[in-house]
């Protein structure tokens, strides 16, 4: 896990975003967590590795216009998507951009760290740059 970086959690949900948080703690994961797309940009170095866990519905900037943003970015994060309702085309935007995962909440725990540590081998494989 260190080697590919941090988990950047990002979700409107103060409650959810807590919980999800304390959640991978727990699990070992070195957590950021962010209530906002721009909360995350703003913290971000070009040069951030790991993985990107972002909420697809939030105000102003939602997960998908977020993962465009990272892919520019900062294209050594590796992005999964969350969302309590998945449509056909966000599924299909998401994982043309390059998502690791887009799935439905809510998610058991070890389902979710299956899924991180997924996208985390993705991650060390991606050279910063050549997203």
């Amino acid at each position: 896990m260190a080697e590919a970086g941090p988990l950047y959690l990002v979700d409107d949900d103060p409650a959810l975003r807590s919980a999800l948080a304390m959640r991978l703690r727990l699990a070992g994961y070195r957590v950021a967590s962010f209530a906002s797309g721009a909360g995350l940009l703003g913290a971000l170095a070009e040069d951030a590795r790991g993985c990107a866990v972002l909420d697809l519905c939030m105000p102003e900037m939602d997960g998908l216009e977020l993962q465009r943003a990272l892919r520019t970015r900062a294209p050594g994060v590796v992005v999964v998507l969350l969302s309590g309702d998945i449509d056909a085309g966000s599924l299909q935007c998401a994982l043309q951009q390059g998502a690791a995962a887009v799935l439905q909440k809510p998610i058991s725990g070890a389902a979710l760290i299956e899924v991180l540590e997924r996208a985390l081998a993705q991650g060390r494989a991606i050279s910063p740059g050549s997203g």
